[in-house]
């Protein structure tokens, strides 16, 4: 978050700078009163994509956006993104929601964390958008080279 707030002139990104400020207030949050232990779990294992979104940064900067590594990079990515912060995102919303009886009863903040929860899968879903377009182009590609 610190880096995207420096660079902001350079890599401007309200998407991101929005993800990173809810991660980091619903984390804190759950972690100091230990809430939402599930929860935390499916929403950090969304970080999987992570890894293989900067291997793929890492052959975009160095102009390489045919090569192999930039093609399997992005599938990676693609994928990982899709299964962990669509689908198994998805079915922690749905696992939430069936244990309302459970946090309706908690202080009112957890209200805020349930909403920035959702708000995080909008943002999300958004990105999906992205990514099955960007995949299209990178299958188009490999297609071309025969990968």
């Amino acid at each position: 978050l610190l880096w995207l707030l420096w660079h902001k002139k350079e890599n401007y990104d309200p998407s991101t700078i929005i993800h990173h400020s809810l991660y980091l207030a619903i984390t804190h949050y759950l972690v100091v009163g230990q809430y939402f232990i599930r929860p935390f779990a499916w929403l950090s294992f969304g970080e999987l994509s992570t890894p293989f979104l900067h291997l793929r940064w890492f052959w975009i900067t160095l102009g390489q956006k045919e090569s192999n590594g930039y093609i399997i990079s992005s599938m990676l990515f693609s994928i990982t993104f899709l299964l962990t912060r669509v689908i198994i995102f998805g079915a922690g919303i749905v696992d939430l929601w069936s244990a309302m009886y459970i946090w309706s009863k908690m202080p009112i903040g957890i209200y805020f964390v349930v909403f920035a929860l959702h708000s995080a899968y909008v943002l999300n879903l958004f990105w999906a958008y992205k990514v099955v377009l960007g995949i299209r182009k990178v299958v188009r590609v490999a297609r071309k080279k025969g990968v």
